[in-house]
């Protein structure tokens, strides 16, 4: 698993940790990688102890656009292009450091990509709207604002498929621009029809 963060230690650590070490599949290890966090994130997650969690913080941020929404669309490649390369798994489970998983997120993204030779495969997550009020998003076809980046998992075999910084001349979202990429280089794809994630209202954590 990896979570991408920056300079948000409490949340990372009292949401989106707990529902990691609470699942049914114990076997994994959570890679979380700092965007060169200056607040005490590392402290409070060396403070939890697991030998499943590991935890680096990179020593410069990444270069991303000045203009805000282009910021917004790509911040965060830095740190999970390196989880990327650094993760030691076979599977990858991007969660992000506000959001939660279900207990069962990597028995059933697990057991169905084994079961259909899938390479990626994405699932329901519950989101939070402005309004406060929330919805569940994940279905097929795989199409943009219709699909989570916590309710994804992918073989680390595509791990020479990284986050394009770039993404935001083609205004695109980072991770919509990599889920697009590998459904049109002809990934094996599916879609588990069960909720797996959920998703909180964002807040900017990445300067946009």
């Amino acid at each position: 698993m990896r979570i991408a963060t920056y300079n948000r230690g409490a949340v990372l650590c009292e949401r989106a940790i707990p529902t990691v070490l609470a699942q049914t599949y114990p076997h994994f290890e959570l890679l979380i990688v700092g965007d060169h966090c200056t607040d005490d994130t590392e402290e409070r997650v060396k403070a939890i102890k697991d030998p499943r969690i590991r935890f680096v913080n990179l020593p410069e941020r990444g270069n991303y656009p000045e203009e805000p929404y282009a910021r917004w669309m790509v911040a965060g490649a830095a740190p999970m292009n390196f989880a990327l390369a650094e993760a030691r798994g076979e599977w990858l489970a991007p969660l992000d450091d506000d959001d939660e998983f279900s207990p069962d997120h990597l028995e059933t993204m697990l057991e169905a990509c084994r079961r259909e030779r899938w390479e990626m495969c994405h699932a329901i997550a519950r989101m939070m709207l402005k309004t406060g009020e929330w919805r569940d998003v994940g279905s097929l076809p795989l199409r943009r604002d219709h699909v989570c980046h916590s309710a994804v998992f992918y073989w680390t075999g595509l791990r020479f498929m990284p986050h394009d910084v770039t993404a935001w001349k083609l205004g695109e979202p980072g991770d919509w621009n990599l889920w697009r990429r590998m459904t049109w280089s002809g990934v094996r794809t599916g879609f588990v029809p069960k909720l797996v994630a959920i998703h909180h209202l964002e807040r900017s954590q990445w300067g946009a």
